[in-house]
C-alpha cells in the first residue's frame, strides 16, 4: 500500500526527500519501486520515490548493469533451452476469463513441429469477447472433441517433458481446471514461464509492482501461431548480441 499526500502546498505534501519520476530524471536518477502516491483528478496518479531508499531509486549506472546482467541470463537460458530436446511449447485458447475453459489447444516440440493442433468442445459457451480476440466460436467447436477425449494426446506431449508457455500461471489453471472436471491427472516434468525470462531480456522497469514489464505476446491469437511465437522469441533471445 503506497503512503497517499496531498499536492504540494496542501495539508499533507510529501517530504523533500520524495521526488516523482521527472523530478528523478533531472538528478540521473531512475524510478524503482514507488513508495507514496498523489491523486489527481480523474484517478490520475503521481508516483513518489525515495531518494534515501536504494530499494526506492536506481542510479543510471545500477540500472544498466542490472538490465545487462538479466539479458545475458535470458539469452544464456535460451541458448541452453535450443541445446536439449525434452521440452515443448503449450499454448491454449479459452471460453474467456471467468472459469474458463479450453477450446483450442496446441503443442509444438523443440523443432516447431505441431505435436497437438486441436479444437476442444467445452462445457461452457464461449464468451463474445473471446471469439472476438481468437475467432473461435460455439459452432466451430461443436463437433470438436471434449477435454477427455483430447487428454491421452496432451499427456503424451508433455510427461516427462519441460512445458515452456507464455504467462504459464494463466493457461496452467485452465489446464488444472479442465482436468478436475473431468478427474483427471495432470503430470509434466515441469513449467516454465518463458514470459518472465523475456521481460528480462526486453528490460522495460515497471517501478510500480518493482519489476520487469510483462511484454505482450505478439501471436495471431490461434493456439498453434502463438506455441510458434514462442519459439521464434526464444530463437530471438539466443541469436541476439548482448
Amino acid at each position: 500500500m503506497l503512503t497517499q499526500y496531498s499536492w504540494w502546498g496542501g495539508k499533507n505534501p510529501p517530504p523533500p526527500y520524495l521526488k516523482t519520476a521527472k523530478q528523478l530524471s533531472q538528478q540521473n536518477l531512475i524510478p524503482r519501486k514507488a513508495v507514496g502516491v498523489i491523486y489527481g483528478r480523474g484517478g490520475h496518479q503521481i508516483h513518489l520515490y525515495n531518494i534515501r531508499d536504494s530499494e526506492s531509486i536506481f542510479t543510471a549506472s545500477q540500472f544498466e548493469t542490472m538490465k545487462l546482467r538479466d539479458r545475458t541470463r535470458a539469452k544464456e537460458w535460451a541458448i541452453a533451452i535450443l541445446k536439449r530436446d525434452d521440452w515443448v511449447i503449450l499454448d491454449t485458447e479459452t471460453t474467456g476469463l471467468k472459469d474458463p475453459e479450453i477450446c483450442q489447444i496446441a503443442i509444438i516440440n523443440h523443432r516447431g513441429e505441431p505435436l497437438l493442433d486441436t479444437l476442444v468442445r467445452p462445457t461452457k459457451l464461449i464468451e463474445t469477447e473471446a471469439t472476438r480476440i481468437h475467432g473461435i466460436s460455439n459452432h466451430l467447436v461443436q463437433f470438436a472433441p471434449s477435454f477427455s477425449q483430447v487428454y491421452p494426446d496432451i499427456l503424451n506431449a508433455i510427461t516427462c517433458r519441460e512445458v515452456l508457455i507464455y504467462n504459464a500461471p494463466f493457461d496452467i489453471g485452465v489446464l488444472k481446471h479442465c482436468s478436475v472436471n473431468y478427474r483427471l491427472p495432470l503430470l509434466a516434468k515441469t513449467f516454465t514461464d518463458v514470459m518472465l525470462i523475456y521481460a528480462q531480456f526486453v528490460g522495460e522497469w515497471n517501478s510500480y509492482y518493482n519489476s520487469y514489464k510483462y511484454p505482450k505476446l505478439q501471436g495471431d491469437h490461434s493456439a498453434l501461431g502463438d506455441c510458434l511465437t514462442v519459439l521464434e522469441i526464444i530463437n530471438l533471445m539466443a541469436q541476439s548480441q548482448v
